[in-house]
């Protein structure tokens, strides 16, 4: 398992908390489909996509949606390179 993708979740997590209503079971489900999903990538790219999180206009503010990160790491390969 990539240290990057934890280090990622980790400040997702910091910047949009889980609700208080999410179990410790729910958090930990969240940050292993981003672990699943994303993996193999390296560090710049969760850099660039913690910036990409922070840009986007969201209808709320908790913890993002999985396809919001998945949006998110998608726009920061492109950008990237």
């Amino acid at each position: 398992m990539s240290t990057d993708v934890q280090d990622f979740i980790a400040e997702v997590l910091k910047r949009w908390p889980p609700p208080r209503t999410w179990s410790e079971e729910q958090e930990d489900a969240w940050s292993d489909d981003v672990i699943a999903e994303f993996s193999s990538e390296k560090k710049p790219i969760f850099d660039q996509a913690l910036s990409v999180l922070k840009r986007q206009t969201r209808q709320y503010s908790g913890t993002p949606r999985i396809e919001d990160v998945i949006k998110a790491v998608n726009q920061a390969v492109k950008e990237v390179g």
